[in-house]
Order: structure tokens, then sequence, then C-alpha cells
């Protein structure tokens, strides 16, 4: 079993105070150490601290002061502490307490160990690991920490202190629980090391966590204020005293000195470095813990200052990553746990620019590609792009938004999918998000763009069901060279009373979607062929009356079908040319003629009586008209001729045909383009029955996108 209590220790007990930051203490401080010494003192006692250190930490290292920031800290003004020395550091774990226990007995021969570890490896084992799991290591820490200073002593007598519980923290709230894990395993922990060991005197607690009061005690939610420093002293005074009658219990006085609030800074040093970061220093602050750091950069817009996450624990600090180019204030604040002082005076430093860009922007299809030379230090480049179209060219803050970044390491950047008339372009590098110097004046370019026409015919012709009641064909010739889309439209044009009660209420026009009673649309790129008939409509008294447009037949010889063929379809020949041509037979027949014809007259006037075309009364005539309509029997020759195609047709005088063409490509900044070949106007409807004409277009073609260009073809 362990020994029993021991009688008091001679007049001059060697003390080693084991500890971390709770028990090393901050500039400033009395440190529960002194509040020991000096009660111990005031019992008549002579007590001997020992260990390696001897001073508090402090903020450091600072001009003109020398030596280890770490231990080399002053403690409160006006005191005499002729014993400091321990074995207690910020930051300090059981873990690194066990492992230099051993050299230390050996160097320093303390009588007691006052041990107070344990905090830190719980604090920096947060996270998923179970608590159980957390409190094993560090118990199994504290007993190898107590074999390894029994191996040198077995005598020696340690005082044991659990861990307390701090503020809470919201990021942290597994904290709690793993202390009290550990505190709770702690007895157990103890019995089974002192079982160990039967010779030597018990390992005794010391019940720091249940003595210590978070809000009344600390200055930050743990490390001790003055009068937490008394309350630590006493729980180890009153153990020494109990248990091995060093000393007397303790009292802690009802009248306490205020606790440190230091002041302010004096005026930041900042030395601007060519890496883009700045070397901050001030004067240093007794008893600080830290300093706030406080940036507004003013080249960003900011007229608020912000605070840096954590404290620098120095009298100075290095500010990386400077944005270049940019002006940036600093002021620094003094702290000391939850305290902080008033604002240094503000510092303002200008970090190193770069260079402008020299840059050019080439346009492409739907796309512009910008190049650069690069500028040495640049780890980004930025491009804006915006403006309108207007002359001037917009200067770089005239609606220039930031379209592109994260380009660092390019050389080029290829934008896609541009639609817009024109682009307006400029480009800065960038170093920390600075950016170097500004053109004047954006760069424009006009980017190269596919024809909408061309985009709409394919979807309107090749790809989308027909309208109702019209018909539609599609095939193929082979491709060849892509000279666009050629549209071959034969409608029937509004020129009189009778032309638009039959017609399509139109003259020329060279939109995509217009109707036609025969449309015939190439894609010369592909080889589709499309076909297109208008289902037969007639207008009077009660509106538009219509019958759906007759089947599409593919013939040999569509051309050649007589007027009074029984064939009720609409026929068309379709066939290239070794000249890579498209020859187009068309033998389109009205479906209102179809119908009217396998009626009698008695019928037929029934029908149109509240349908007839307005200025034709004489119903029974009408009816012949109608029932005897010709086909329109029309030959096309589309024979190509650079870019485009010279049109000849032969056939009947009516009704009206014209001949478009949507190039693949329109130009620099166009939405699109469309080219008129050539038109033909009609004579009478009656020349459906009529002789033949022979019409060719003029050489060359025109701009269809201004209203009455129609290039009218010659006939003969």
């Amino acid at each position: 079993m362990n020994s029993p209590p021991v009688a008091a220790a001679a007049g001059s007990p060697r003390i080693m105070v084991v500890g971390d930051s709770i028990s090393q203490g901050l500039e400033g401080d009395f440190t529960w150490r002194y509040r020991l010494w000096q009660h111990l003192t005031s019992s008549g006692l002579t007590p001997q601290f020992v260990g390696p250190w001897t001073g508090t930490t402090h903020a450091g290292p600072y001009t003109g002061t020398s030596g280890d920031p770490f231990h080399d800290g002053a403690y409160r003004p006006g005191i005499s502490f002729p014993q400091p020395a321990n074995l207690a550091e910020w930051g300090w774990m059981m873990a690194e307490g066990k492992v230099a226990i051993a050299q230390q007995m050996k160097n320093y021969a303390p009588e007691y160990l006052l041990v107070e570890l344990g905090f830190n490896d719980i604090a920096w084992n947060l996270g998923d690991t179970p608590p159980a799991e957390v409190a094993a290591g560090v118990i199994s820490s504290m007993q190898q920490l107590v074999t390894n200073a029994r191996a040198v002593n077995p005598n020696v007598r340690i005082l044991l202190a659990d861990v307390p519980h701090r503020a809470p923290i919201a990021e942290y709230p597994e904290l709690p629980g793993k202390l009290d894990a550990y505190n709770s395993r702690l007895n157990a922990g103890i019995a089974a090391v002192n079982s160990q060991a039967p010779a030597s005197p018990a390992v005794v607690r010391v019940g720091f966590n249940a003595a210590y009061n978070y809000n009344t005690d600390t200055y930050d939610g743990l490390h001790p204020n003055v009068r937490g420093e008394y309350v630590i002293a006493k729980a180890f005074a009153d153990r020494l005293a109990a248990v091995y009658g060093v000393g007397a219990t303790m009292t802690i006085p009802g009248s306490l000195p205020a606790n440190l609030t230091p002041g302010p800074t004096g005026t930041i040093s900042a030395t601007v470095n060519s890496d883009w970061s700045a070397n901050l220093s001030w004067p240093h602050v007794f008893g600080a813990g830290g300093f706030w750091i406080w940036v507004r950069d003013r080249s960003a817009g900011e007229t608020d200052f912000h605070k840096l996450p954590w404290p620098v624990g120095s009298d100075g600090w290095k500010a990386s990553a400077l944005a270049a180019g940019h002006q940036i204030d600093f002021k620094v604040q003094t702290a000391r746990g939850d305290y902080a002082s008033g604002f240094s005076p503000t510092t303002t430093i200008t970090a190193p620019a770069l260079p402008a860009v020299r840059f050019t922007v080439t346009p492409g299809k739907y796309s512009a590609t910008i190049s650069w030379t690069p500028v040495a230090h640049a780890d980004d480049y930025h491009l804006y792009a915006g403006g309108n179209c207007n002359d001037p060219v917009p200067g770089v803050n005239d609606n220039m938004q930031l379209v592109q970044w994260s380009l660092g390491g390019k050389t080029s950047f290829t934008q896609t999918y541009l639609t817009g008339l024109c682009m307006n372009y400029y480009l800065v590098a960038s170093k920390n998000g600075g950016e170097s110097p500004k053109p004047a004046f954006a760069t424009r370019v006009w980017p190269l763009q596919d024809n909408i026409y061309v985009a709409q015919a394919k979807q309107f012709y090749f790809r989308t069901d027909p309208y109702p009641d019209d018909r539609v064909w599609r095939g193929n010739v082979t491709p060849g060279p892509d000279r666009g889309v050629l549209v071959m439209r034969g409608f029937i044009a509004d020129n009189n009373f009778f032309d638009a009660a039959i017609g399509d209420k139109r003259q020329y026009n060279s939109d995509v979607f217009n109707s036609a009673k025969a449309t015939v649309v190439w894609d010369t790129k592909t080889g589709e062929v499309a076909i297109y008939v208008h289902k037969s409509c007639l207008f009077g008294a009660n509106g538009w009356q219509c019958k759906p447009a007759l089947p599409i037949g593919i013939v040999g010889d569509a051309y050649s079908t007589p007027d009074g063929s029984s064939d009720y379809r609409n026929l068309f020949t379709v066939s290239k040319n070794p000249n890579g041509g498209l020859v187009v037979g068309v033998s389109a027949v009205n479906a209102w003629t179809e119908f009217l014809r396998n009626v009698g007259t008695v019928e037929c006037q029934a029908i149109l009586s509240g349908i007839a075309p307005f200025g034709f009364p004489d119903k029974a005539q009408l009816c012949y008209d109608l029932a005897h309509l010709g086909r329109i029997s029309d030959q096309i020759f589309a024979t190509p001729s650079g870019d485009t195609f010279s049109i000849t047709m032969q056939g009947d005088k009516y009704p009206s045909w014209e001949f478009y063409r949507y190039p693949a490509d329109g130009p620099l900044g166009s939405m699109g383009i469309k080219r008129v070949i050539g038109t033909r106007n009609q004579t009478v409807v009656i020349d459906l029955r009529g002789e033949a004409v022979t019409c060719v277009s003029p050489a060359g073609e025109a701009d269809a996108s201004s209203p009455g260009v129609t290039r009218p073809m010659s006939c003969s």
C-alpha cells in the first residue's frame, strides 16, 4: 500500500510546478505560483521553487529586447518574487511532460511536483474522436509522467490537478464532454498508478475544476485573472497542508488588485517588400496578450476597417499577399483575453504595382481570342468586356464588366458563344487581386457569326413539323460546297381582289417563315432538300376557308404534267446537276380545284355562297374558274456562280416567284444576312393555263435586308 501522510518537510520544501499557460502566466500576471509562494512564506516556510524557467510569456520579439519571449516575461510590477523557477509553458501537454520530467527531476531534485496539465491534450484533440478514447490517452500520459518521476525519486510527492472547464466555444461544442470524460476517469487512473508503486507516496488529486469558475476567475474564459490566481493557489495549498502538513490552509483576501488592462500601442512602423508583403512593428505594450490587426483596403473601395480573425502574439506582424498597387490602412488594438484597448494611430502602405498588359484581340466565329505578353510576378489576369457598339469606343469604366478570371499561367483566352454585334475588351494583370493599370479605352472587335437565318431555315424546314393542313417532303442530294441555304418560293402576290382572296396576302419578302404555295429549300452544305406546300384558302364574306394541301409526290418529270391531269398531287422533281447546281420541277395544284371539280355546279355555288371572294358575285363563273385553275408548272435551274447562284426558270407566268440565299456566315457584326438573287412578278391567274415564259436572274445578288430590294428577273 502507499505510504501514509508524511510529517511536514523541513522549512524549505523543494517544489516544482509542472504546467501549461495557466501555471506559467502572461506578462503582468502575479501568477498562482507567486500567490502560493507568498502564502507558504507567510506560513513561516522558505520554499524553494525549482525548474528550468523563471518568467512568464510575453508578446515579442520587439525592438530593443532580446532573450526568450516564451519564458522571460515579467511579473506584475511592484512585487518581489525571488523563487519564480518552474517547469510550465504555454501550450504544454501531459504528453510532453511525461517525456521531460525524468531529466528535470535529475536536474532540480524536487520533493514536490505540483502538476497542472491535460487541458491542451484534450483541447487539441477535438473532432470525432470519442471522449472515452481521448480521456484514456491523457490518463495514460499522466501515469507515464508519474512513473518516470518516481523512477528518479520514488519518494517524490505528486499533487495532480484535474482539468478546468472553460467558457463555451460555439465552434467546439464537444469540448465540455471530453473534459468531463477525463475528470470522471481520473480517480481510477490515479489509483491504478498508485497500485503499481505501493512504497511511493500516493498521487493526490487536486480539485482544480470544482474550485475554478470561468465567469469570475478568468480574463478570457480560461486563464486566471487576479482572483483566479488565488483560487488555484488555494487548491494546491490546501492539499499541501492537509496531506503533507506543508503550510496552512489558504484564505482568499476580500480585497484584490485590479486586473491588468494594457493601453494602446504607439505608431506602427511599416516596411513594404518587393514580394508584395509588408513588415509591421509597433512599440511593446506591457501585459499585452496579443494584438488585433485591423485592415482597410482603400483601393478596393473599403470605407470601414475589418478585424483579422485571430490576434497576433507578438509586437509585429508580416502582412503577406498584398493586392498589387493597393493602398492599405492598418491599425492595431492591444488585447489581453476578452479585453481590448483603444486603437493605435493608422499607418498606410502602398503595395508594389504591376505594369500594364500588352494584349491583342482577334475575332472568330461567335468568339474572340485575347492574347497577351506575360507580366512578371502576375498570378492572374482579368478580362473585362461590355459597352455598346456605338462610336466612340468606350472608356474602360463605361459599362465594362469582369467576364473572366483565373487565367494565371495562360497567355491567351477565347471567349465563345458571343452573339452581340460587337465586343469591347480590356485585360489587366493581377497579383493577389490587385490589378495593373487599365488602358484609357477598350479594344473593339466584331466577331464572326453564323447567319441566324440559316439556323432558322434549317429548323423550320428540316426539323419542325409543318403547320396544320400544310405538307412537307424532305430528302437529300449530294452535299457540296457550303453556299448557305437557297430558298425558292412560288406565291400568289396581293395584286388585286381575286389574288388577295386566293393568295398569300403579301408581296416579296425575304423572311424565312413567309408562306407560299410551293417552297423548295436546299441546304447546300448537307445536301438536304425540303419541299413545303401550303394549304389552299379562299377569303370571302365569312373569312378564310381552307382546304388541306394535297399530298406531295416526287416524280421523274413534274414539269411536263399537263394542267388537266387527274393526278391530284403536288408533283416535284429534284435532282443535282453535274455542275453542282439543283434542278427543280414543279407541278402544284390548288386543293379547291380538286375539290370543286368533283361536285356539280349547284353544289359548287352552294359551297361558295358564304365564301365567295369580294367582287365576284357571279358564283357560277367563280365555280368554273376555280374548278379549272391550271397547275403551277415551272422548271428551275439553280447554277453555282461564285458564292451564289444564277437562276433560270421556265413555265407559267403566274404566280410570283422569289429566290433568296442565306449565306452560312454573316459579315463581321451582323446578326444575319439575306441575299436576293431574283424575283419574278405574276401576271393574271388565267396564265396558269397559258404559254410558258423563260426568266433569268441578273448576275449576282443584292442585300435583301432593306425593303424594296427585288432584283427583277429578265423574262422572254
